[in-house]
Parts: C-alpha cells; sequence; structure tokens
C-alpha cells in the first residue's frame, strides 16, 4: 500500500523519532500558521514575504512595503537555508492537514495574468518569458512526486523501497 501523504512528507522532512511525534509537529506547524496568516486570500509569495517580514521583525505598513524597502538586501546564507527548510516543512505541514487551504494557495499563486499585462511587463525587461507557463495543479504534484522519488532512488533506497510501491 503507498505511504500516506503525511508519512510522506514526514520522510521527505526527515524526521523521525517516536509514534506521532512528527505529526504532531506538523499539526501544530500547521495549526500556528492558519492562527497567524489569512491564507485565504494570499498566495504562496505573499505568505513567504509576510512570513519573512514577520520573522525579521519588521513594524512597517505590510510585507509590500518591507519588499520596498529591504527587497535588494541579500539575506545570510545561514538565514536562506533555515528559512528553506522551514517553507519546505511548512508546506508540508498544510499540505498534509489543511490540502484545500495549500491547492487554493497554488491556484492564486499560478492564476494567469491578462495577456496584455503580461506581454507589458516582458518588454519592460521582466524576464519572466514571453508566454506564461501552464502549470496545472496535477502538473505540479505529477512533477514533484517524479522528482522526490528520483531523488529518493538515487540517495535513499531504503525510503524509495517502501514509497514505490
Amino acid at each position: 500500500m503507498p505511504a500516506s501523504p503525511m508519512h510522506s512528507s514526514l520522510r521527505f522532512l526527515g524526521m523521525s523519532g517516536a509514534a506521532g511525534v512528527a505529526k504532531r509537529v506538523l499539526v501544530e506547524q500547521a495549526n500556528s500558521i492558519v492562527q497567524r496568516h489569512s491564507l485565504g486570500s494570499m498566495n504562496f509569495w505573499d505568505y513567504v514575504g509576510a512570513d519573512v517580514a514577520h520573522r525579521m521583525g519588521y513594524k512597517g505598513d505590510g510585507w509590500h512595503s518591507f519588499v520596498t524597502e529591504r527587497g535588494a538586501e541579500k539575506c545570510p546564507p545561514k538565514f536562506a537555508l533555515t528559512n528553506g527548510w522551514g517553507y519546505a516543512s511548512a508546506g508540508a505541514a498544510l499540505g498534509t492537514t489543511h490540502p484545500d487551504i495549500l491547492r487554493a494557495m497554488f491556484d492564486r499563486t499560478h492564476a494567469r495574468v491578462p495577456e496584455k499585462e503580461w506581454r507589458s511587463a516582458y518588454v519592460a525587461g521582466l524576464d519572466i518569458g514571453p508566454e506564461q507557463p501552464q502549470t496545472s495543479y496535477a502538473e505540479a504534484e505529477a512533477t514533484e512526486n517524479k522528482n522526490f522519488m528520483e531523488f529518493c532512488q538515487q540517495f535513499r533506497l531504503d525510503l524509495y523501497a517502501i514509497l514505490k510501491d
């Protein structure tokens, strides 16, 4: 029988320990995220921006102002590494406990932009390509699953054996 989404997420994050501990951690993390942010209107970039502004103690007028004021600053490597793992963990927590919320955030993140607006941004020099990518949730999920399984097959045969069934 295939592993449940919760178990796959826990393995991906390298979590282990007594039975139920990792699950409790993800549930607590997801509940904290849901309480702290208005996820019903956010896309992934809104969430990350608001969260980084919060973590850095920004007290200005919203995360968009934070990006305007400090967006050109480089993050220290340790901050980037820690936060990269943190957002992978947050995604796993939300995806396994609130898949409807994560799916809606994905849909808002990948919503089509009016063609005229896209073209104008591209012509102005934004490095986005002349055509909008067509990424459905199903395509993204299939790609991520394939990439994860390839990683496990190459670097974690113990997990691959469990997940491939």
